[in-house]
This record gives C-alpha cells, structure tokens and sequence, in this order.
C-alpha cells in the first residue's frame, strides 16, 4: 500500500516540515528547562539559609557542617586557607555568603559559589597570576621530559615537554611549584614573583633498608607483595656468634635451627628449616650469597650488609627446583661512590654459659651402674681393675696409672692394649662430663 505524500504548491514535503518544526520545540523546551533548573540552583546556593552555632571549632568543622546542611561542597588550598583556625561561631538563619564574609572577614580568604561548589581562594593571589616558564635538566645538564610540573596543593600542572621545557599559566604568584620524576629527588620551588623557573634535578639514592634483595634484583620494600623478611646488619652486628647461622638465630619468624653432629665446635653448621620441616628426606633452604651459590657460614658476618629470607613460592620460584625449602640471599657490603675513606676498629670478649645443663655421674660411678644393670642381662662390660684404673685417675693417683701405660707416658685418659691399639670406652679412663664439654662454657673473642 502507498502512503500519499502531500505537497504545497512549490513542492515541498508538509509531513517533513512539521516533523522538524515539532523537534526544534522539543530542543528548544529542553534548553529552557535546563537553564532554569542552573538558574534555580544557583538561586538556591545564593539564598539558602543556615543555621550553625558552633565553639572554640575549627574551620574546617565549620565548612563541614555547611556542607552537610546545603547541597554545595567546598574546593580549597590548605595552605591558603587557614581551617585549624579556632573560632565561635553563631549564625541562625543566615544566607551562606553572609556566613562565610563572616567566617572569613579580616583574613586573606576570598570565596566565589560555582554551582554546587564553593571555591576558596586567596585575595592576594586573584589579580597576581603568572605565566611561568622553565627548563628541567639532570647533573649532567641533560634536559629531562615528562616531568610533573604541578601547582602544590592542586592538581594544575603540566609535564615537560621533548626538549625539558614547560609552561604554565595562571599560576598564583604566592604559591609553589613541584616538580617530580621517577628516580629523581622531587622538588618545591617559590614562584616568589619569578616567571621563569629552571630546575636540576638530582638522582635519587635509596638507602639499603628501603629496599628488598629478591630473587630477581631488588625491589622497594613498600612495594613488595612476597613473603619475605630482611634482616639488615645492625640486627646482627652486636651479636657474638662465630658463624652467621646462629647469628640468625631469633632474627626472622618462621626459622627454626636444630644442632648437627659436631654442637657448636668451630665450622659446625646448624640446620635451618624455613617455615617447618617440608620433607621426611631433609632438606635446607638455598643460600645465594650476591648472585652466587655459597655457604653462610664461610662468610664473615661483619661483611654482612643485610640478608632477605624468600619464605614462599612466589618468592623463590626463579630458582626453580634448587629452592623447595626456601632461599636465604645474602647481600654483603660493598664500597660507595663519594665517600671519604675511613679505618674502624671494635673488638669485644664475651663469655658463653648455658643456663642449665644435666649432670653426670663420674666416670667411676657411670661404670658401676652398668655394670650392675649387666647383672640382669648376662654380662658386666667393666671390669674391676678398669673401675680401679677410673678411681685412680679421679683421684690423680698418676703413679698408680703408670705401671698400666708406656714409659714416659704424659696422658693416661686411656691404656694401651695387648693387640696394641688404645683403649675406649668400657677400656678407657678418662673422667669427661660430656655435657659440659659439648654444650659449657666458651669464651669468645671478636675483632673487626
């Protein structure tokens, strides 16, 4: 079926021209509601009345609870605008430009209402805008692009361009401005009046307990997401302990240390498991000493600069199956550049005693026990005259002793025997408090 189309008398559509006058009403109604809802709000912010009876409050508190009985929010400068400032306040049904002329009467403050927002702003700096303009460069006189050039306390700012240049206008002849870089040390420069601002900007140095030794570098530890503890060097430097693995002792969560076969004699390791034991086969955690595989305790602690523990998978899974029970990086120390060279001596003496040890029985007394525990199971393993040898060797009866031993015998902790080999154990003499000797008393020295 064909719609008849209807023409004037100088061919023009009827339908079509009445369809776009309906839409240019439409638009037009939409304008005009539009501008009278602005109008009607800002005649709100204008002409609302509040009520604020408020002592010895800040500014701050002030501007709050105007914020919270209107529907307008304030935009300010805190270092413009002055809100610990104490004041008591009692307006009742004011207009907000009347309190706030008020609240800010006498000071540096001027405000102007923008739609829902308020804006404070200093009077001073209103007709003192500046265009400024600059160079950023590094020490080497380098120029540096892409640096942040913002006003403080605002997020009006620019970055540099190819070359190191900026500019930037509408600046506030009171305020400062910042520049800041990845890697550099930013800076808060004055305007002061200047137009033109040139800035060298410094490399940015991190100091070692700020960053983390990770498996793959090193890494700020503000931004590090692994299980991993640093143990830097004045944790360990007071401490008298020969090797680093008891040096570690106490010094991370999550280590637990137990005693090999040799105790605590000179070069003995203790074992270390991080976070538990992680196989009925044993195992120890990876020790990577600057990048290197290597052994802890044929390190010197005093050249310890700090020590990372890598307690997770997450953390150690760059060395891969090398590392199932953790990894201990050890980061030694190592020289600065630009600095004075400088000769240090500290030496200590400590004395180590345990707190509480078992005690023995006399070599003597020990052989008589087994032997009437041999009474009940087939045999005595000491004989009498070995029992003899024993009293006498308690008693220092050396003269008794030598008629068992060789001429010009100096030790007699033991006898020779008939298919000549020295005597042990159940042949032996000696009078030892295996307790003692294994875990007593030791005098340390230490010297750096």
């Amino acid at each position: 079926m064909k719609k008849n189309v209807v023409y004037d008398s100088g061919g023009i559509n009827i339908c079509l021209l009445v369809k776009i006058l309906l839409k240019m009403k439409l638009t037009f109604l939409l304008i005009l509601l539009s501008v009278v809802q602005l109008l009607a709000f800002n005649g709100y912010s204008q002409s609302t009345r509040l009520t604020v009876n408020l002592e010895n409050a800040r500014v701050e508190e002030v501007l709050l609870e105007i914020e919270e009985q209107s529907n307008l929010f304030f935009i300010y400068n805190r270092e413009v605008v002055d809100v610990n400032r104490k004041v008591n306040v009692s307006y009742t049904n004011m207009e907000i430009t009347e309190i706030l002329a008020d609240l800010f009467r006498n000071t540096d403050v001027a405000f102007e209402v923008l739609e829902s927002h308020i804006v404070l702003k200093s009077k001073s700096g209103q007709d003192n805008l500046k265009q400024i303009s600059g160079l950023v460069t590094d020490v080497n006189n380098l120029p540096l692009p892409g640096v942040s050039v913002v006003i403080k306390g605002t997020t009006i700012g620019i970055t540099t361009n190819v070359d190191g240049k900026y500019s930037l206008g509408n600046v506030p002849g009171n305020s400062t401005l910042v520049f800041s870089f990845v890697g550099m040390k930013p800076q808060e420069i004055p305007v002061a009046g200047k137009t033109i601002i040139n800035v060298v900007l410094e490399e940015e140095t991190i100091g070692i307990e700020e960053v983390v030794a990770i498996g793959y570098g090193v890494q700020k530890k503000v931004n590090l997401t692994g299980a991993v503890d640093v143990i830097n060097n004045k944790q360990i430097e007071s401490r008298q302990s020969p090797t680093v693995s008891q040096l570690l002792q106490g010094q991370s969560p999550g280590l637990t240390f137990s005693i090999g076969d040799y105790g605590f004699q000179p070069g003995a390791q203790m074992k270390i498991d991080i976070r538990g034991i992680g196989s009925l086969n044993g195992g120890s955690p990876y020790v990577v000493i600057d990048g290197i595989p290597g052994d802890m305790d044929r390190l010197n602690p005093d050249d310890i600069q700090s020590i990372s523990v890598l307690k997770d998978a997450a953390s150690s899974a760059i060395y891969g199956a090398r590392a199932p029970y953790g990894v201990i990086l050890i980061t030694t120390k190592s020289g600065a550049k630009n600095e004075k060279t400088n000769v240090t001596y500290s030496g200590s003496v400590s004395v180590a005693t345990p707190q509480n040890l078992p005690e023995m029985l006399n070599s003597a007394t020990h052989a008589r026990v087994i032997n009437e525990a041999g009474d009940n199971r087939g045999g005595r393993p000491f004989k009498d005259e070995i029992i003899d040898r024993m009293y006498a060797y308690i008693d220092g009866d050396i003269d008794y002793l030598r008629q068992f031993t060789v001429p010009d015998a100096i030790y007699f902790e033991t006898m020779p025997r008939s298919n000549g080999t020295w005597g042990f154990n159940q042949y032996g003499n000696a009078n030892y408090d295996w307790f003692d000797e294994y875990y007593g008393s030791a005098v340390n020295q230490k010297h750096k």
